[in-house]
């Protein structure tokens, strides 16, 4: 097995803030050793290691862009802005995910038993998830307003454009900080609530059910993601004990436990 070095917990990945700097627990593996596994198994966890990278660091710029202080006008726009960009990506990558983790599409196609068995357990998983209210929102707002620019779509939402919604431009002579908020007021927000009302979502609980199914989607990615490594990479690598080492990393770039 594998146990953290100098304590009595088992842990493979993770980190926790400690006062000193960030404290991780590392697993070394070498190329040579990955190699014996077979072909499929480790392109499969590497793929995986891949998505949920990108998912752990969204999800970190994401909690890192929420300021605490009191902003101004364009200000607010522009960290709200920034964070629904953040969420509707990260709930597309969450999708991206499951067709991944379910061996979809002609890219995923394997005889690896070990592969299509794990595939039929996350199935499993995400058939739960399309239970959970807000699943339908996720999947409305990824075909709609994340990696998409359609002009349909917008038509449809503008019967449900707030009367207060702010339509106002802010021009900037850096045109990274220039601000068009009718651009998320209609095609966010006034879809959204749209799309809340098509699914017959109660009124004002559009936005909370979307992020709350995205949180337990989360956690099935993660699921995923170790019962991978359990099943197609660990039974091929000999036992090694972890080792546990603190690094002083600069703020903004991990998550605290506050967070």
């Amino acid at each position: 097995g594998f146990r953290a070095a100098g304590s009595g917990e088992e842990a493979v990945f993770g980190g926790e803030r400690v006062s000193e700097g960030i404290e991780f627990t590392k697993l070394r593996l070498s190329v040579d050793e990955l190699r014996q596994i077979p072909p499929p198994q480790l392109a499969a966890f590497a793929v995986s290691c891949y998505a949920i990278n990108e998912l752990n660091t969204m999800n970190r710029i994401y909690l890192c862009a929420e300021n605490q202080q009191k902003l101004g006008e364009a200000a607010q726009i522009a960290e709200l802005n920034q964070r629904l960009v953040l969420a509707r990506i990260i709930n597309a990558k969450l999708f991206e995910f499951s067709e991944f983790a379910m061996l979809k599409g002609k890219y995923n196609r394997t005889q690896n038993k070990t592969l299509k068995d794990l595939a039929s357990a996350a199935l499993e998983g995400f058939e739960e998830l399309k239970g959970i209210p807000g699943y339908q929102l996720a999947k409305t707002i990824r075909n709609e307003a994340t990696n998409h620019y359609q002009l349909s779509p917008a038509a449809k939402s503008l019967e449900h454009l707030d009367r207060g919604a702010n339509c106002d431009i802010f021009i900037h002579r850096l045109d990274g900080n220039s601000l068009f908020p009718l651009g998320e007021e209609l095609i966010f927000g006034a879809g959204l609530h749209r799309a809340g009302k098509e699914l017959l979502v109660l009124e004002g609980t559009a936005l909370k059910s979307w992020l709350e199914w995205g949180l337990k989607a989360m956690e099935w990615t993660k699921e995923v993601h170790m019962r991978l490594f359990e099943e197609a990479i660990l039974p091929h690598i000999s036992p090694r004990t972890t080792e546990r080492f603190i690094e002083n990393i600069p703020d903004g770039l991990f998550q605290s436990p506050e967070m």
